[in-house]
């Protein structure tokens, strides 16, 4: 299990009570606040913590004494520094309580010590409130507990804190779950984050940190150029698959009539500036053209766990970010036809659709529509044949008008897999992926008209060296771009001069159905 790093600890937060609970963390806690000489709070907790435990009305007055000479008297070390409209109060009822047991011989049951309890409530939750709301955050940002935190590994790290929702380590640990079935609205949002933020800074010229392997050709293009897209768009799924309109009024999900539309305002806080500086670096890029650039992260993964950033085992994410001179319900009907797929990709040796899961609302809990399926790719030399099982759902963001289609392998019940099917899966090798498509319109620019990002990162598995794998891969990723933008000239030349006609009815495996069902969602 691999060690904490700083930038790991980033993508944690901690509770005060789960602190307390670890018996290590408490004592570096008490440690710490003994350097910043309020150590007192914390005993004084504790000393509640058990008074709040006893039952009898004896032994609660035998440590209500004890806590009263360890916090409230001035000749002690551990007294509390508290205002005097706290402390007088508390002090004056102790010694009523006081005055009243010598009245009545010292007989405990005759004394009603409510009040006494009230008024150490107020002086628990005043030094609960100093603890938790200021020392507790002073001491996570502190040495002391970086310290050591960063000597423990990502179990212990687990058991006193929680991912935060949509940080990185909560992408590693979530996202890239390779058998669950379900992909949610939370993981769609770090797949958007992780495909539009991120690239290296355009005036950073060090490519000391690119992987190795990875040269870096370079032309016009600005690297991490992100252009807002300031329209409305209005989305139909027909026969034909998907057409758009601009629509600046109209605002429904109209599921009777397959509509997917918004009107919602572009956000200038949207995701794709949210969180930037988590991971400003985390793409470099491996070769630029003037509508392509292709990034390689500058982290290694494996699918499921996280390789803190070294280059010892573990695959990188690829990015291809392109502009197409053409309306986005062209590249995207083009790009998700299968049979288009197959023409493209000398590699994608067949496609297959297991099952259809419809979308699921149940009370607040909402499942999204998916579509299982299989991808059987035949590599070049070494790689033998890869088989590949996703699970895949579509939804339109209206924060930065993006189509986005997220896939990841997940494991297929065995009553859905035929006999011929079963026969190609034998003859595989089983691989990992996780992958995202992303459809964006273009405002305001004389040639581009539509922006496409694929992210994606694979396990071939098998018994080839992963460095090996991996230099496959990349190979494949620095021409993709270019032989993607002559494919769909290509298509697009053929349409307009009638020698291909469209489908009446595109084949998208199941993804364009998710996207009618699924609708629209503000990521």
């Amino acid at each position: 299990m691999s060690k904490v790093t700083l930038e790991i600890l980033k993508d944690y937060s901690f509770q005060y009570e789960a602190v307390l609970d670890d018996e290590e963390t408490k004592l570096i806690l008490r440690e710490f606040m003994k350097s910043i000489k309020c150590e007192e709070n914390l005993f004084f907790l504790e000393r509640l913590l058990h008074y709040h435990q006893k039952r009898s009305a004896n032994n609660k007055w035998q440590l209500l004494q004890t806590i009263y000479k360890e916090f409230f008297t001035n000749d002690s070390d551990l007294e509390l520094n508290l205002s005097q409209s706290l402390k007088d109060p508390f002090i004056k009822e102790y010694l009523n309580v006081i005055k009243l047991l010598k009245q009545n011989n010292n007989d405990i049951l005759q004394i009603n010590f409510n009040t006494l309890e009230e008024l150490l409530l107020k002086v628990e939750n005043s030094i609960l409130l100093i603890v938790k709301g200021h020392v507790f955050p002073q001491f996570i940002e502190s040495n002391y507990f970086k310290d050591f935190i960063l000597q423990k590994n990502k179990n212990y790290l687990s058991r006193i804190g929680v991912v935060k929702a949509l940080s990185h380590s909560h992408f590693v640990e979530t996202l890239m779950d390779m058998t669950t079935k379900e992909i949610t609205l939370d993981q769609l949002k770090m797949i958007k984050r992780f495909s539009l933020c991120g690239n290296i800074k355009e005036s950073s010229k060090d490519n000391s940190n690119i992987p190795n392997n990875t040269t870096v050709t370079s032309s016009n293009t600005k690297l991490g150029e992100d252009k807002k897209v300031k329209m409305t768009t209005n989305t139909k799924e027909s026969d034909n698959g998907v057409t758009t309109n601009v629509n600046t009024n109209r605002t429904s999900v109209d599921s009777a009539n397959s509509n997917v539309s918004d009107s919602s305002n572009t956000s200038k806080g949207s995701s794709s500036s949210n969180g930037s500086s988590l991971l400003d670096g985390f793409w470099l890029p491996l070769i630029q053209e003037d509508n392509y650039v292709a990034y390689v992260s500058a982290k290694k993964f494996k699918l499921g766990d996280d390789i803190n950033g070294t280059n010892q085992g573990g695959i990188h994410f690829f990015k291809y970010d392109i502009k197409f001179p053409y309306e986005l319900d062209f590249v995207m009907n083009t790009l998700l036809n299968c049979n288009n797929r197959l023409e493209f990709d000398e590699m994608l040796k067949s496609l297959h659709q297991f099952h259809y899961n419809p979308k699921e609302e149940k009370g607040n809990v909402l499942k999204l529509a998916t579509t299982l399926t299989q991808e059987t790719y035949n590599f070049r030399w070494p790689l033998s044949q890869r088989v590949y099982h996703f699970t895949n759902t579509m939804v339109y963001d209206t924060t930065d008008k993006i189509y986005i289609q997220a896939k990841k392998s997940c494991e297929i019940p065995e009553e859905y897999i035929t006999k011929n099917i079963k026969k190609e899966i034998d003859n595989s090798v089983k691989a990992l992926n996780f992958g995202a498509w992303l459809f964006q319109s273009i405002d305001n620019d004389p040639v581009y008209k539509c922006r496409y990002i694929q992210l994606v990162a694979t396990d071939t598995k098998g018994f080839i060296p992963l460095s090996i794998a991996e230099k496959i891969i990349k190979s494949r990723a620095k021409n993709f771009g270019k032989k993607l933008v002559k494919f769909l000239e290509k298509q697009k030349e053929m349409v307009d001069k009638n020698l291909k006609q469209t489908d009446n009815k595109i084949n998208s495996l199941g993804v364009l159905e998710t996207l009618k069902e699924n609708g629209n969602f503000e990521l």
